[in-house]
């Protein structure tokens, strides 16, 4: 009786099939895809994507990707194995060798930014956003509302900065670095004391200039501390994945290690306004924090994601080192330009630093051809969106 054919034969792996559908019809396709970057995005089902899409997203030749299907897909399972033969120790598909890979890695946590985002949200609907609209409405109305006083403003700065925008990005990191990395996450057991310092740090200082004026700047230094040691585990837990990865050809992780050195020096300027109880300081505070930290990973992201996602044809690679050099010389003289000196030093300081953030983005977004209409992407993608974008 004639062997009956592969699987692979008689139902092949097409490049244009959804990981979905392949994972549906071969199990041990999914470990394959986890050692390449999947690590649980989309559930137990998988996300609905082209293969050949996936395997551009994740730097991954297709035919290689492909081989190692083939290879997962035809390795018999034990139990299948002949009574009267010794049964062979066949590797588990976790065990198959994966093309630029000399390691499987270990799953992911799908849900591990849930908590930062829940966090972030629920301050931005509070003491972020809600409270800015109230400023504003105190400050352009006579609503009764009472006075716009300087504590109100710094409340919703705090809260936005360090609240919203910093529980998002760590959040996000924690998820997609090991994704893009193809590397679990280094010290992952930082993720969670991150999260409790990052929220107590923002809760303390907002409490401390709403509920304890006399005490604020106890609560501000608290806050502070706690801020700075939250942004320093996400740095080493980030920089050590980071550090871990295989380069790819976008130079991506350039941006975000800027980035959160950045945020290291932001909550550093938090702790030393308190330490001098002078709210001056937040003239450089919010420039470091905006353009250095923020700006940065929205740069890092966008460099890893946007020519995929958005079918950007990158040109002019040698001018990203430039305006990577520049974006960082610029946030520097902006922020020391910032303090409210008295004379044209302080001038002469931050408007070179203007002139090169806005030189430096210009760059960045040629450097990826954000301005140009071709489309690199093997999947279709909405003009609307590509324009909203843009």
């Amino acid at each position: 009786m004639p062997a009956p054919a592969p699987r692979e034969a008689t139902a092949p792996v097409d490049p244009a099939e959804s990981l979905r559908a392949i994972i549906a019809r071969f199990p041990a396709a999914r470990a394959v895809f986890d050692r390449h970057g999947l690590m649980n995005c989309g559930g137990e089902a998988g996300p609905d994507e082209r293969l050949d899409f996936f395997a551009k997203a994740h730097h991954v030749p297709l035919e290689a990707l492909l081989r190692d299907l083939r290879a997962a897909i035809e390795a018999p399972p034990p139990d299948q194995a002949a009574p009267s033969e010794p049964r062979p120790t066949v590797a588990s598909p976790k065990a198959i060798p994966v093309a630029g890979q000399s390691a499987a890695p270990r799953g992911e946590p799908s849900g591990r930014f849930t908590p930062f985002l829940l966090a972030a949200l629920g301050l931005t609907l509070t003491f972020g956003a809600t409270l800015g609209m109230i400023n504003l409405a105190r400050l352009t109305t006579a609503w009764g509302w009472g006075n716009l006083t300087p504590p109100s403003i710094w409340m919703h700065a705090y809260v936005q900065v360090f609240g919203f925008v910093g529980l998002f990005v760590m959040g996000v990191a924690y998820h997609i670095i090991p994704r893009f990395a193809g590397t679990p996450l280094r010290a992952p057991g930082l993720v969670t004391p991150s999260f409790w310092l990052q929220l107590a740090g923002v809760v303390s200082i907002v409490c401390g200039f709403w509920l304890a004026p006399d005490a604020a700047r106890v609560f501000w230094l608290v806050g502070g501390l706690a801020l700075v040691t939250a942004a320093t585990l996400f740095t080493w837990s980030i920089g050590r994945t980071l550090a871990a990865a295989t380069p790819g050809p976008e130079r991506f992780e350039r941006w975000l290690l800027a980035g959160a050195a950045w945020l290291l020096v932001a909550t550093g300027l938090v702790v030393v306004a308190a330490l001098a109880n002078d709210p001056t300081w937040h003239l450089v505070l919010w420039p470091v924090a905006l353009y250095g930290f923020t700006a940065n990973w929205i740069f890092g992201v966008g460099r890893r994601i946007f020519p995929i996602f958005l079918g950007l044809k990158p040109r002019w690679p040698r001018v990203e080192s430039p305006a990577y050099v520049a974006h960082q010389l610029g946030v520097a003289l902006w922020a020391a330009g910032a303090w409210p000196g008295d004379g044209a030093a302080w001038l002469w300081l931050r408007a070179p630093g203007g002139v090169l953030l806005v030189v430096a983005a210009t760059a960045y977004l040629s450097s990826l051809g954000a301005f140009r209409r071709e489309s690199a992407s093997p999947m279709p993608v909405e003009p609307w969106y590509r324009g909203y974008i843009r």
